[in-house]
């Protein structure tokens, strides 16, 4: 099994997973789900913060997900590859989302003429 780092292609991690394509979509969005969760009680916090003993309850819950689905589960090295790229664009997409709700609808362009 190839060792999984940081900056290892997805492909090359679900395989490791032993994941069908479809496998592992549902994976991501477990793990999606698990990562807005996180957020939602802390907005500021990055995966690497979260205490271990934290990472080990959520480690558990997906894989608990995974089996009930019939989805084969996955191992700590995928799980926090996994956690760390989920938590990172959960994190992005409240970012994101907070910045359209922040943007002044009812502010005009400055003009030359009227200005």
């Amino acid at each position: 099994m190839p060792r999984i780092l940081r900056n290892s292609r997805a492909e090359t991690v679900r395989s490791a997973a032993n994941h069908s394509i479809m496998q592992w979509e549902r994976f991501s969005t477990i793990s999606y789900e698990e990562a807005r969760g996180l957020l939602r009680d802390s907005p500021t916090m990055n995966w690497r913060a979260v205490p271990a003993s934290d990472k080990e309850i959520i480690m558990v819950r997906v894989n608990s997900r995974l089996a009930d689905e019939g989805i084969p589960q996955v191992a700590e090295d995928v799980f926090l590859w996994r956690m760390s790229m989920a938590v990172r664009a959960a994190k992005n997409a409240a970012n994101r989302e907070a910045a359209v709700l922040n943007t002044n609808t009812a502010a005009r362009p400055f003009d030359p003429v009227r200005d």
